[in-house]
């Protein structure tokens, strides 16, 4: 992509924008004008954003989108975050207004915590319970076209030279990205594990206080979770990371969040929900084994406790989702999931429902899916939020975008790291139930890591 093919953008931004002229009692609303771009790599459009606060969505083999800058944002915590988001972005949403039908529809894109309430700790810090962002520009691309959108309030508009300050700084996050990629830093990556909480023993002394719960009948599953961290010298580009993610898990959604300096990312396999319209996609990804063994796939298929635990994702989904559809089908049997260092036992999960409900409506329903947090689901969570020593803050969490029509799509953020400085916090988990072993879900959680080591140029 080369600057040059970028000369029109800005004044079929400003020209489009000279059309609008919003009504006195519309003064708190917004337009969004949209335009064709050049096709560029979605992972350069958001390491060349400045703001400090940006969104990066790139499933496989769908729409990637970089968001830049911030509207408008809505924020919530506590137990009705999920129904007062969906409140504060449908009235959000309904204050905007597209100018081109044929782009991409607004919408806002953010995530959740863990638990229902802001996350205490400095590590994630600037990471609320709830948070959704009208961003100021958006980049939409397929493998064929392109758009670069741009959100203005009607108070702003009524102050031409902040308007076109705003189209220029739109365009020139663009232009600042040359056709040839930045050159890899030609000093060696080096890396160092300087902690993980909990070690080895105090990850045993979990475990174990899980079990004795399973063996008292109050649980059928917990998930246990562990940050490692490591030192990274130089601290890699957010593109490099993500084009590494790519190479490493093609078939996952990567996902980005950068806040004030942090900057969260990562690459599921996992998604909680997708929606459109009546019809809803869900999975359960749950019982894992190392690629590289021998036979691996048939191990894991024949495995009890992998069966036990997948088939306990598939029940809570199905009982969770029951009531709201006319249509829910799964397999009789899980597939595997195959990536590349890792397989999964893999249910994938279609539903028609009943009547139009938001998509907001079905993430609280499904989270935190016995696959992040257990059986029973709430009563999981709760001991996950009592007995875990690190707050989970966006890990394990949902994530994604929801337009004016209630759709959207949302991710569970596994296989994920949290970077601050030169530091990476990467994060794993493994459910526990009746017949695990400690030492091997211990090994299950650094495989479980590695894809997110590899793509920081760590080990």
């Amino acid at each position: 992509m080369h600057t040059a093919s970028l000369s029109h953008l800005a004044p079929q931004l400003s020209r489009a924008l000279q059309t609008v002229r919003p009504s006195g009692h519309a003064d708190e609303g917004f337009v969004v004008v949209s335009v064709p771009a050049p096709l560029a790599p979605a992972e350069r459009v958001f390491a060349a954003g400045d703001s400090g606060q940006s969104f990066f969505w790139a499933p496989a083999r769908s729409m990637h989108f970089t968001a830049e800058g911030v509207a408008a944002e809505v924020s919530a915590a506590g137990p009705e975050r999920f129904r007062d988001m969906r409140r504060l972005i449908g009235e959000l949403l309904s204050s905007v207004k597209a100018l081109e039908p044929q782009a991409p529809m607004p919408r806002v894109f953010g995530g959740f915590a863990f638990q229902d309430m802001p996350p205490q700790g400095p590590l994630w810090k600037g990471f609320e319970a709830a948070r959704f962002v009208l961003p100021r520009t958006c980049y939409a691309r397929t493998d064929e076209r392109a758009w670069i959108s741009l959100s203005v309030g009607h108070r702003e508009l009524s102050d031409p030279p902040l308007v076109e300050r705003l189209i220029t700084r739109s365009v020139a996050w663009l232009e600042g990205l040359l056709a040839q990629p930045t050159p890899e830093d030609p000093r060696q990556a080096a890396s160092e594990r300087v902690s993980e909480v909990p070690e080895r023993d105090g990850w045993g002394t979990l475990v174990g206080a899980i079990k004795r719960e399973i063996e008292g009948g109050g649980f059928r599953k917990i998930v246990a979770a562990r940050r490692a961290v490591y030192q990274l010298t130089p601290a890699p580009s957010a593109d490099r990371i993500l084009e590494r993610l790519a190479q490493i898990s093609g078939d996952c959604t990567r996902f980005a969040v950068r806040r004030d300096g942090k900057l969260f990312l990562g690459a599921t396999p996992e998604w909680l929900v997708r929606k459109h319209g009546r019809e809803l996609e869900t999975e359960a990804v749950a019982g894992s084994r190392s690629s590289r063994e021998p036979g691996a796939a048939a191990l894991l298929e024949a495995s009890a406790k992998d069966r036990v635990e997948h088939a306990l994702v598939v029940e809570a989904l199905l009982r969770a989702l029951g009531p709201l559809t006319t249509e829910l089908e799964a397999p009789p049997k899980p597939g595997i999931r195959v990536l590349r260092d890792i397989l999964h036992l893999y249910t994938p999960v279609s539903a028609t429902l009943r009547e139009d409900t938001h998509v907001l409506d079905l993430v609280e329903r499904l989270h935190p899916t016995p696959a992040v947090g257990g059986t029973p689901p709430a009563k999981a969570h709760r001991w996950i939020a009592e007995h875990e020593s690190e707050e989970r803050g966006w890990y394990a969490s949902p994530l994604g975008w929801v337009d004016a029509n209630g759709d959207g799509q949302f991710v569970v953020t596994l296989r994920s790291a949290l970077l601050t400085s030169d530091l990476a916090h990467v994060f794993a988990g493994a459910g526990i139930v009746a017949e695990s072993d400690a030492d091997l879900e211990f090994e299950e959680t650094e495989l479980k890591l590695s894809a997110m080591v590899n793509a920081l140029g760590a080990s």
